[in-house]
C-alpha cells in the first residue's frame, strides 16, 4: 500500500500501465521477429522456471548466430557474426 495522495497514486498507476504496455508491445515484436528464440526461451523457462542473463545470451546467440557484446553498466549490444562484405 502506498502512502501518498490519490493524484500521485493515479499518476503512478498510469506510468506503470505505460511501462507494461510498452513491454508487451516489445515482447510481441520480439516474438514476431524471432519466434524460434522466444520458443527456446519458453522451453528453458518451463523446464527450469528461471533464466540468468548468461543463459539468455547463450540461447540467443545459439539460435540467431549473432554475438552479443557486453557494454559498460550491464547494457548489451548485438553484433552480427557476418562481416560487412557479406
Amino acid at each position: 500500500m502506498l502512502n501518498c495522495g490519490e493524484v500521485t497514486e493515479s499518476q503512478i498507476d498510469e506510468e506503470v500501465m505505460a511501462i507494461l504496455n510498452d513491454c508487451y508491445k516489445k515482447g510481441c515484436g520480439m516474438y514476431r521477429d524471432k519466434p524460434d528464440v522466444m520458443d527456446k526461451l519458453a522451453e528453458h523457462l518451463i523446464e527450469k522456471e528461471t533464466i540468468t542473463g548468461k543463459e539468455f545470451v547463450a540461447i540467443y546467440e545459439e539460435i540467431t548466430g549473432e554475438k552479443v557484446k557486453e557494454k559498460r553498466r550491464g547494457k548489451t549490444e548485438r553484433r552480427n557474426k557476418r562481416t560487412p562484405a557479406e
